[in-house]
Formats: C-alpha cells, structure tokens, sequence
C-alpha cells in the first residue's frame, strides 16, 4: 500500500521547484492533491503532468498575499477532495533588491513578505488544524530555509519571515499534537530550483558545492523526499522538528559574498586578500554572523559593503 492512499494534500506555491517536486511525490505515492498557485497556468500545466503520470491532482488559484485567498484554501481541497490530511506550506516570496541590509531594506516590502510567507501559512494552518483535530489529525510541512537560522548581509525580512516559519511549527506541534496534528519543517540552503538557476552564477554554485557535504548541490526532488517522509506515517512519532537541508558547514562556509576582498575566516583567524568577489568562509567553530566583519574591521580597517548578490 502506497503511504498516501486515501488521502488528500494541498501544497501551496506548487506549479514549479520544490512544489511541484513535493507534489509530484505525493501523487506518486497516492495522495489526491491540491497543486496551489499564483501562476494558475502554470499550476494547470503541473496538473496534466500529474494526472498524466497517473496521478490525482487539480489546479487552485493561489495569492498568497490575500488574506481571504489563504482562507479559501482548506475549503477548496475539502472540495474536491472531502478531507485534508496533508498541508504543505512552500509559497515564498523574495526581492532581493528590495530585501538589502537593514539601513537600506524596503520597509514597504516587509509587509508584503510578511503577510505572503507568514500569514498565509498561520491562516491556511488554521484552517487545516481545526478539520484535522476534528477528523482524527494529519501533518503539516513547513518550509523554511537556512536564512531563518543565521544571520546574512542581506535578506533581512526573508530571515525574519523564515525563522517566523521555523517557530511558527513548534507552537503548532505544541499547541495540537495531543489532538493528533504533527508539525514539522524543513529549512533548505542552496537548491537548484528554477529560480535559482536563473539567479546564481556557476561560480556560486561551485562556492556552495565546495563546502557542502556532499559532492553536489541539492535538487528540489531531494526537499521533496523529506517533505514526503515528514508528512507520513514513517515519522509518526517526529513532531516538532525542523530538519536542515543540506548540512554540512555548507550554509556556514559559504554564505556571503561582495566585493571589497576576500575573506577568509578559519581556525578564529581572519585573512584578507585582494579585492574581488568576496567569499567568506566559516571555520567550523564558528558561524559567520556580523561580529565576523566586525573582526575583519579591526584586524584590517577595510569596510565591509554591501554584497553584489544574496545566495
């Protein structure tokens, strides 16, 4: 018996990357889903895909920055499907121009993310959680990333949204685990979804791969396998969790670059070279966060800028 025969999954931000790649996995292991979307189109066209795989899957307009589109959601897989036992909270938002260190963010921005990554998972959650306390309980995946974990040089209101996201699973896993709704999440570093390959340069990808524990970057497939575990039976007895993908001292390694000089953090030294693009790296004892500049300050007296790109 295939781990989710009988039983109905929304995935939100499905139409491509780690979505898609999560619902493509629940369809192939039985469940009827819900493919959730901003790009309707797009959505539909994961759907055919789905259905022609041999999978059960309809296609739902998603805006996840409308309070009352997050609303409707648990409704409309209700819908179609008569139950929900699987939710998957994966739309993102991110505008790197606009999310910048903190003196130079868009205040405006923070907003819009807040209400497209946090309030749309707390509604659609809520949503989900009082049919699933009603009907014998369910699980819930959320997704994070490494960004909610560390610090960065940018991306602040990512970070903020994200470790939101990460917090926001432990008091659902408190809050409804004796009523039988597990909550988990997973907070992913570099994956090469498709928006990460029209972003990040070779040399990038080489810097994250340098330092990851294994040989290669990760693949929304691989995310999807741990959202698919999560969700199932096979981690009946996991709640409460947030899993790192991947995890080496990959994410700490490699988290930061700019253009001033190269700097390399290892063994608690603090090297400078030659200014290009910067990559700073992390020796295992410590995680790179702001004092890490503070220390490049002191020991050179060269200013760290901004970063040319937020990986």
């Amino acid at each position: 018996m295939k781990r989710f025969e009988n039983k109905a999954a929304l995935v939100t931000g499905a139409a491509k990357g780690i979505g898609f790649a999560t619902a493509e996995r629940l369809c192939a292991e039985g469940a009827s889903v819900v493919v959730a979307d901003y790009d309707l189109e797009g959505a539909k066209k994961a759907c055919q895909t789905l259905n022609d795989a041999g999978g059960n899957a309809v296609a739902v307009y998603f805006n996840a920055a409308e309070l009352e589109s997050s609303r409707d959601l648990a409704a409309h897989t209700l819908k179609n499907f008569g139950r929900i036992d699987v939710v998957v909270n994966n739309a993102g938002y991110a505008d790197p121009k606009r999310d910048a260190d903190l003196l130079h963010a868009d205040l405006d921005y923070f907003d819009e993310v807040f209400h497209v990554m946090v309030r749309s998972m707390m509604v659609i959650t809520q949503q989900a959680v009082a049919w699933m306390t009603a009907n014998g309980g369910g699980a819930i995946v959320n997704v994070a990333s490494i960004g909610g974990l560390t610090g960065n040089l940018t991306g602040c209101y990512y970070g903020i949204c994200k470790a939101g996201s990460v917090n926001f699973t432990r008091y659902v896993a408190t809050q409804y685990g004796k009523a039988g709704v597990r909550c988990n999440c997973v907070a992913p570093g570099l994956v090469l979804t498709p928006a990460a390959e029209r972003s990040l340069t070779d040399e990038y990808k080489e810097l994250f791969i340098a330092h990851n524990a294994v040989d290669y970057a990760g693949q929304p497939e691989d995310i999807a396998g741990e959202i698919a575990f999560l969700a199932s039976d096979d981690a009946r007895y996991v709640t409460r969790r947030r899993l790192h993908l991947p995890q080496s001292d990959g994410q700490r390694h490699a988290r930061f670059c700019g253009r001033t000089g190269y700097v390399q953090i290892k063994e608690n030294t603090v090297q400078a070279k030659a200014p290009q693009t910067v990559s700073i790296t992390a020796g295992t004892t410590q995680q790179p966060s702001l004092s890490v500049f503070t220390a490049l300050y002191v020991e050179t007296g060269k200013r760290i800028r901004r970063p040319v790109k937020r990986i």
